[in-house]
């Protein structure tokens, strides 16, 4: 995320008589008030005896405190005003962050702050926080990033604090007893959350942060003490010794997966921040100039693609990572990309980074920031705060955005990193040979030194990207022809295009969007997988063809949809309109390359075959999107059909495609009406056959009267059920209905499923509309229990709050009130307003979604709402869409009348898509 003072906001820092550091930001327009508080705390500071022991303080300071003795007091404040609140433990610091109205920040800040200056430590909340900490671990069990993270610790510095283990579990915290656990988190308590050790950001609209609103604040944060004695940090250790370095680690994954990811370990990198090494580095490997790194790899048939960036980094170290997602052949020869890549840097080594490579990358940088749209407060806020630790505040605004010291000297000295002796090598594919396995995450893995490949000399036919010719000096804002919002069509017979200037942001950016229908892109799970294949191929030659465009702030991505597929461009307007227009031409001449489609192909079935992996509840929301959308097909189907499609029949597929395609677009931002039109008569005379016939429709499935039921065997290890509740229609007084519902029901379900029963770690309800249809749907995934107990529960929870819906009536004029504030704010951003028109496209001419459902929500009655809840909820009415995985044989017993399948395809054939 890039962070830079902006213009229109005011920074100011300081410092309280405790030592306690804050930032202030004020903004002219906030529609949230949002703080985030930061501790010189995590992972690095557990004690060798307890790992995870800072992770589960802060889980316990969500478990009560002296004043607020209901941990969830403040969880459901929040989220019944509209508020957010999270946090998080990472290597050196803790964070707790939350927006909220302005109107109830105080009342908010009061809860944090006697949380985290007056946690109640209990016992029984000890004997909570550490099953929902094992319940986090186990839920990651087979997460491949979290395993990889386990290896790499177990093969550096064991004297390093980077190889702690970070999250704790069961069985670390099974060697205390409960009352030893409540002693050490004390301590933990008393050391660390201390004034000096704390720093705060808050984000906020100028005319509240008054001076009494400012007082009543810094008044809150002088509750922290500051310790007398200050304490010495103790110098980090090496990350890496000699042994750590020059070896190849093979890894065995959970999923499908074949990277080769090449670590180099450099000294701290921070005396260059004004000189950008790393990103003007990572651009070199990524772009996609002939004869460069990634086009010679790709030439070859050794990768799909080529990712670089920083790393792992500390006060002394800093780690590249250069990561190659692998072919098969590339899997096959390794040991010739280790050598083509130390070879390039041989050849980088001797180029050197030339003035103008820099000047153009600080250019890009510079318009970046310049143009980007503003942080949303709460992302700010928690940015600053953790940057305060290291940074005052103009570095910690500057950091990542000031690019202005060409070094060559220092240049030359980073590159002179890049070689044998500073490389760590991770080979992860499924056929790894390992005699190892990780000590929590159980991943299997060997280590052997590397091969001396790298010593040959650098090849003379490697070459650097040229001047990049999609750089423009063109951000002038055209004159403003049409009023706010005004939307002009430009339309014939068989083509629709929509136009809006929306000079309000006063930024030279654009977006279009571009969707086109044939009746040969769905229908089918063979349509659909040729039309996936054909997107990733597509997409794949034309990033080679506009890498450029890309790395001057113009973007693009085809993505295929339920009635065919979609062209987003977005970014600086100059040169956008061409692009697009070609794009769109590309799409019918374009010819898929033997090549291209062997590599695609490969990477699509590798990652159809991984979505079958995925959590159990991850894959349930996946069959209940398969059932309710009409033109979805289940990945299992799709992945059958693409083991047997090959080339000539998705050019003869494609080609069917352009006879007659309904193709329809939305052009938003700083272009001329002129401009505009004169795009809709390129696009007319272009090769595409347009035909408004078809456009497909966008039904759903009419089961809001019907109990389903799907049951899915479990083999996951863990069970996860998925209750989704379907409004009657897509009315305006539906949504505001469900909407509303969701906002209640959220904490209580979290509460009562999570904190009080611990039936798993991954428990939510959340408001989810499909094709416009209102919808709720509540899940859990737990280790522990069945999925008929899962389901009893969550159906449990609905039927009491269903009982209990009175209780809520002395709140409900206030909670609607702060609902209705959340759909009254106004897009921040172009891009924003874009894909709120692109989603409205059908009605856009007339007043918005929003501002409809900002009327109704406002004119809902209690009365009203308990009658839609009732006849919602109450166990006579109820009517659900249950997906579960389960081990056992027969349907639970809490389903009665009820259709029950084992598979999406029985359930849809008797379906009414309306």
């Amino acid at each position: 995320m890039l962070l830079s003072r902006l213009a229109e906001r005011e920074y100011f820092a300081n410092t309280l008589q405790n030592k306690l550091e804050f930032a202030l930001i004020k903004c002219p327009k906030a529609p949230k008030a949002s703080f985030s508080i930061s501790i010189g705390m995590g992972h690095f500071n557990d004690p060798d005896n307890c790992p995870g022991l800072s992770h589960l303080l802060e889980h316990m300071l969500f478990t009560g405190s002296h004043a607020y003795t209901d941990g969830n007091y403040l969880h459901d404040l929040l989220h019944k005003n509209g508020g957010f609140i999270n946090a998080w433990t990472s290597a050196e610091t803790c964070n707790f962050h939350f927006d909220c109205p302005h109107t109830i920040f105080h009342e908010a800040l009061d809860v944090l702050l006697d949380m985290l200056k007056y946690p109640n430590m209990s016992l029984n909340g000890i004997q909570q926080e550490v099953l929902a900490v094992d319940a986090e671990f186990q839920l990651r069990q087979q997460d491949d990033v979290r395993r990889l993270y386990d290896i790499h610790k177990e093969t550096a510095n064991s004297e390093h604090p980077f190889t702690k283990f970070s999250v704790g579990n069961k069985g670390i915290f099974s060697r205390y007893s409960e009352n030893e656990l409540q002693t050490m988190l004390k301590q933990h308590h008393e050391q660390y959350f201390i004034s000096s050790n704390i720093k705060v950001a808050i984000v906020a609209e100028q005319s509240w942060l008054n001076s009494e609103n400012m007082q009543a604040i810094t008044d809150k944060l002088s509750i922290f003490d500051d310790k007398l004695e200050a304490q010495s940090i103790p110098q980090l250790p090496d990350l890496y010794l000699d042994e750590h370095k020059q070896i190849q680690i093979e890894v065995k994954p959970h999923k499908f997966t074949q990277n080769l990811m090449l670590t180099y370990c450099l000294p701290n990198l921070s005396t260059l921040n004004r000189s950008k090494p790393i990103l003007l580095l990572s651009h070199l490997i990524e772009d996609s100039n002939e004869n460069g790194l990634q086009w010679r790899l790709k030439r070859l048939g050794y990768i799909v693609e080529v990712i670089a960036s920083g790393g792992i980094n500390d006060k002394r170290h800093q780690d590249i990572n250069i990561n190659l997602r692998l072919t098969d052949k590339g899997a096959d020869n390794v040991e010739n990309i280790l050598t083509l890549v130390c070879s390039w840097f041989e050849f980088l080594q001797q180029q050197g980074i030339e003035h103008w490579r820099f000047d153009e990358k600080a250019q890009q940088l510079a318009l970046q920031v310049k143009h980007a749209p503003s942080p949303s407060g709460i992302d700010e806020a928690v940015l600053l705060a953790t940057r305060l630790h290291e940074y005052t505040l103009d570095q910690a605004l500057s950091v990542d955005t000031v690019m202005d010291r060409y070094d060559s000297d220092a240049f030359d000295a980073f590159l002179a990193h890049f070689k044998p002796a500073n490389l760590r090598v991770f080979f992860i594919h499924e056929n790894a040979k390992t005699d190892k396995v990780s000590a929590q995450y159980e991943a299997p893995y060997s280590v052997r030194n590397l091969e001396a490949f790298a010593e040959s000399n650098a090849q003379n036919d490697w070459s650097l990207p040229q001047r990049n010719p999609y750089m423009s000096d063109d951000f002038n804002i055209v004159k403003a022809e049409l009023t706010a919002n005004q939307i002009i069509n430009f339309e014939s017979d068989d083509l629709l295009i929509k136009f809006t200037q929306n000079t309000a942001f006063n930024t030279p950016k654009g977006d279009c969007y571009f969707s086109l229908e044939s009746p040969n892109m769905i229908g089918s799970a063979r349509n659909i997988a040729i039309k996936r294949l054909w997107v990733e191929c597509i997409s794949e030659q034309l990033n080679n063809q506009y890498n450029s465009a890309e790395l001057a702030g113009i973007h693009f991505r085809l993505y295929g949809h339920q009635g065919g597929v979609s062209l987003h461009t977005s970014g600086f307007s100059h040169r956008q309109l061409v692009l697009c227009e070609e794009i769109l031409r590309a799409l019918t001449r374009v010819k898929v390359t033997p090549s291209t489609f062997l590599t695609m192909k490969e990477k699509l079935q590798k990652s159809l075959q991984n979505t079958l992996l995925n959590k159990p509840v991850n894959q349930l929301f996946s069959e209940l999107n398969c059932l309710y959308q009409e033109n979805t097909i289940g990945q299992k189907s799709i992945l059958e059909e693409l083991n047997s499609v090959f080339l000539p029949e998705v050019q003869a597929h494609v080609e069917k495609y352009f006879v007659e395609t309904h193709v329809e677009g939305l052009v938003v931002g700083n272009w001329s009406l002129e401009q505009a039109e004169k795009l809709f008569k390129r696009l007319k005379n272009n090769a595409i056959h347009f035909n408004k016939a078809h456009k497909s429709g966008r039904r759903v499935a009419d089961l809001h009267k019907q109990n389903i039921c799907l049951m899915k065997e479990n083999h996951h290890g863990e069970h996860a059920v998925v209750h989704y509740l379907q409004a009657k229609d897509s009315s305006v007084e539906s949504k505001c209905l469900f909407v509303a519902m969701e906002k209640l029901l959220s904490p209580i379900i979290f509460d009562e499923l999570r904190n009080k029963q611990n039936l798993g770690y991954l428990v939510g309800c959340g408001y989810m509309p499909i094709n416009k249809r209102p919808g709720i749907a509540s899940y859990v995934q737990s280790p522990n229990y069945q999925s008929d107990v899962l389901l009893e529960a969550i159906e449990n929870v609905l039927e009491d709050f269903c009982k209990e819906i009175d209780d809520i009536e002395p709140i409900f004029d206030n909670f609607i009130n702060s609902l209705s504030k959340q759909f009254s704010s106004e897009d921040t951003n172009t891009t924003q307003y874009a894909q709120r028109l692109w989603l409205e496209f059908e009605i856009i001419e007339e007043q918005s979604e929003n501002a409809n459902f900002y009327k109704q929500i406002k004119e809902l009655s209690f009365d009203e709402f308990k009658a839609g809840i009732l006849a919602l909820l109450s166990s006579t009415n109820m009517k659900r869409s249950v997906f579960l995985t389960t081990a056992t044989k027969g349907a639970p017993t809490r389903l009665s009348n009820c259709t029950f399948a084992n598979s999406v395809i029985e359930l849809k054939k008797s379906c009414k898509y309306v």
